[in-house]
C-alpha cells in the first residue's frame, strides 16, 4: 500500500537533501503518541453516537492545508502525474 502522506513527507525532507528514513523515527513517535490516541478516542466517539469536534474545525484543517501546500511549493513539491 502506497501511503501519499508518507511521500510527502518524504518529498519534503528530500528536498533539503536529507534521507526519507531520517524521518521514521519522527513519524513513528507521531503515530503512536497522536495518531494513535485520536483513532481510538474517535471510535469512542462513533460509538457513542458523539460526532462534535470543538477542537479540529473545517476552519483550522483549511488553514493548515494551505500552509502545507505554500511550504511544499517553496520546496519545489510538485504533484506526481495523474494525481491531480
Amino acid at each position: 500500500m502506497l501511503d501519499y502522506d508518507a511521500l510527502h513527507g518524504f518529498a519534503l525532507v528530500g528536498s533539503e537533501k536529507i534521507p526519507a528514513a531520517a524521518l521514521l523515527p519522527f513519524a513513528e513517535a507521531w503515530i503512536t503518541h497522536v495518531a494513535l490516541p485520536g483513532i481510538a478516542g474517535a471510535a469512542q466517539q462513533v460509538d457513542a453516537g458523539q460526532y462534535g469536534n470543538a477542537v479540529s474545525t473545517v476552519a483550522l484543517d483549511q488553514v493548515g492545508l494551505a500552509k502545507l501546500v505554500k511550504a511544499s511549493k517553496a520546496q519545489g513539491i510538485r504533484h506526481p502525474k495523474g494525481a491531480e
